[in-house]
């Protein structure tokens, strides 16, 4: 049924294939390195290469919204992954760091994240690539969101009746 909606199913077919891609990634995570959270794999590799790191950096690296860090962040803090210490320059920010477990399981995972980089080129290689076509996707709703083009559309719509 989604397929025959064609272009306005697009949310859900990404929802779709972002929910497979993530369900079988932690399966791969639980099977050999236990039972860590997927989405803690992002923010680990980019503590492990950058550390400490302001959270308002961590989230504008990873593309990822503020609130949503500072939840991940809650639970790798419960997890003993990552900690915070006091920023010397602003009394106001804290830095995240890893912990000791938290670079162990960086490292440990590491070879691993090659092995995920293969395999999604692997799906992502076709004529027209999907890599491609999300920057320029995340490119053109930088410049305009998609609230604003539909709005756009639906004024154009309604100027025509």
């Amino acid at each position: 049924m989604i397929d025959d909606i064609g272009v306005l199913a697009v949310a859900s077919r990404l929802s779709r294939l972002a929910e497979i891609l993530r369900r079988d990634a932690e399966r791969i995570y639980k099977e050999f390195n236990g039972p860590v959270k997927y989405r803690f794999y992002p923010v680990l590799f980019v503590l492990l290469r950058n550390s400490p790191v302001a959270v308002t950096e961590l989230a504008a690296e990873m593309s990822f919204a503020h609130p949503y860090i500072i939840q991940i962040l809650k639970e790798m803090t419960t997890a003993q992954l990552v900690t915070s210490v006091p920023d010397k320059t602003d009394s106001r920010k804290r830095l995240i760091l890893l912990t000791v477990k938290g670079k162990l399981l960086a490292e440990k995972t590491l070879p691993y994240s090659q092995c995920f980089e293969k395999a999604l080129l692997g799906l992502f290689k076709s004529p027209d690539s999907l890599m491609n076509t999300l920057d320029n996707i995340d490119k053109k709703l930088e410049d305009e969101s998609f609230f604003d083009r539909v709005k756009k559309e639906i004024k154009i719509k309604i100027t025509k009746k």
